[in-house]
């Protein structure tokens, strides 16, 4: 029912009805929402797609921009990685702070027994916590599988819709029917169409076509294991390199497990064969990454990161604008095809991996902001300022009096008053001398009194 007959027959149903103004009649029917229009059944073509229908099927692929789905995804694993690698950094805290108070009880032969009841409250709040950061890692990482997958297939869309668009060009065109001549004497023939079915029955349909290419996709997406689609990946790599990092800080960190460990209960239809070869690889791998040590200065500007420059092709990491100098110094064109004499080079440019005793050819597009090696240098320098403000404290503590010295009042004397220890010293002596003589010619009865007089006296101008 078309929208005009409802408004007649709703105006109808209310002729005797107070007349609602025409705008709010607007409003109202503006806000209720419209029913969608079911599409009609689909139907597979009758005839060959003509040149133009097939080079609109083409355009499809070539005019549509992809570009915000990409960075959409890219947005999302990032946010991803920063949430989990957040949530593993403040259990690695509370586990430090736990490790801390374990070790000073140990130190002052305090039992497991006998510990606070601050500590046992914050110990269970840790256990509860790691609990939840496992579950909050775990979800995460699935949530990763799908943002790679999504990434996957987009990939794999263009090269779908050029197949497509190929098949669709090779396929067998119909000859153009003969036209029933002057002299024919066919007189029950009917007049050909252009627009008339196919006699060929297999028609190639572009939507037939594309669904079945999306099948075959799909089906060999879901043969790999997950190893296979996902630990050669570098934001997979990634994650699993920034979660380590975060719930292992420090100089002494563990290695990152290897691939093979990633995905347990995945091994379960390889032969034993490739099962030994890759533990066997795992093994090596593991033995290497033991010794490998991550550098927070650059290799070319000898100084601490600012913006450090990783790359996809070797594990090498430089300052960005020092790099980008010395790419654009030394960087070479590698032409695709033989040019003709006169037109530019075009190609992609290249340079060599600076760091010594590598030969990698580098492109820019393979290199990215290292997160994981900036929140390394993040958390050095928060270990500094956490140390200097200590050292401070402690400055702080040892210029304070100690013991009685530490309420005993400050005496303030004026300046113009103010005489040295000596001649305080040397007035004492000259006084308690003429004190002596004078009480000498008064007799010896009196010597004691005096003595003691004397003492008072002392006294008396050591406290002036």
């Amino acid at each position: 029912m078309s929208t005009a007959r409802r408004l007649v027959s709703r105006g109808r149903q209310h002729e005797d009805a107070s007349p609602v103004p025409r705008n709010r009649q607007r409003r109202q029917d503006a806000g209720a929402p419209d029913e969608p229009t079911p599409l009609p059944p689909y139907e597979p073509p009758s005839c060959p797609l003509s040149a133009s229908a097939q080079k609109l099927i083409d355009g499809i692929r070539v005019n549509h921009d992809n570009e915000k789905y990409k960075k959409h995804l890219k947005g999302a694993i990032d946010a991803v990685k920063l949430a989990a690698a957040d949530n593993n950094e403040r259990l690695a805290l509370r586990k430090g702070i736990d490790q801390r108070r374990a070790e000073q009880r140990k130190t002052h032969n305090i039992p497991d027994n006998e510990r606070p009841e601050i500590h046992i409250e914050d110990e269970g709040y840790t256990n509860g916590m790691e609990k939840q950061v496992s579950d909050l890692t775990a979800r995460a990482e699935k949530a990763l599988r799908d943002l790679i997958d999504y990434g996957d297939e987009l990939v794999m869309q263009d090269s779908m819709l050029k197949e497509v668009s190929e098949n669709l060009a090779a396929a067998p065109r119909l000859a153009p029917r003969r036209q029933r001549g002057s002299g024919s004497h066919d007189e029950d023939e009917e007049p050909q169409d252009e627009n008339a079915p196919a006699a060929d029955e297999n028609i190639l349909s572009a939507v037939e076509l594309l669904k079945e290419a999306k099948e075959e996709y799909v089906r060999k997406y879901t043969s790999k294991s997950m190893r296979e689609r996902y630990a050669d990946h570098n934001e997979y790599k990634e994650f699993k390199r920034t979660v380590h990092d975060s719930l292992h800080p420090g100089e002494n960190q563990p290695p990152v497990p290897h691939a093979s460990t990633w995905f347990p209960d995945d091994h379960t239809n390889e032969p034993a064969g490739a099962r030994r070869r890759q533990n066997n690889d795992s093994d090596d791998d593991e033995i290497e990454m033991v010794g490998t040590s991550t550098s927070l200065k650059c290799p070319l500007s000898l100084q601490m990161f600012i913006e450090p420059y990783s790359n996809k092709v070797c594990s090498h990491t430089f300052e960005k604008s020092f790099f980008e100098g010395y790419f654009n110094d030394t960087a070479t064109i590698f032409a695709a095809h033989p040019r003709s004499r006169g037109q530019p080079p075009q190609g992609t440019k290249q340079a060599r991996c600076p760091q010594s005793g590598c030969d990698k050819m580098l492109r820019l597009e393979d290199f990215f902001i290292d997160q994981l090696i900036l929140r390394k240098i993040q958390r050095l320098e928060k270990q500094n300022a956490q140390a200097a403000e200590d050292d401070d404290d402690d400055d702080e503590e040892d210029s304070r009096p100690r013991g009685t010295q530490r309420n005993r009042p400050t005496q303030i004397d004026d300046d113009e008053d103010d005489d040295s220890d000596a001649e305080q010293e040397q007035r004492r002596r000259t006084f308690t001398k003429v004190k002596r003589e004078r009480e000498k010619s008064r007799g010896v009865s009196v010597a004691r009194a005096a003595s003691l007089r004397d003492e008072e006296d002392v006294d008396a101008m050591d406290t002036d």
